[in-house]
């Protein structure tokens, strides 16, 4: 994490949304995505 930290924030915003796609940036806070594999059982209920 430290290395991320010392690169440019373009390129950490990059590395964190395209990349890992685990986060998305709002009002300039990360925001982590919900791991749908994780709730998949809720995919029957949500029609």
């Amino acid at each position: 994490m430290n290395i991320i930290q010392k690169l440019p924030d373009d390129i950490i915003v990059y590395i964190y949304t395209i990349i890992l796609k685990k986060y998305r940036l709002r009002d300039e806070k990360f925001i982590k995505h919900i791991d749908i594999e994780k709730y998949k059982f809720l995919e029957k209920c949500v029609v």
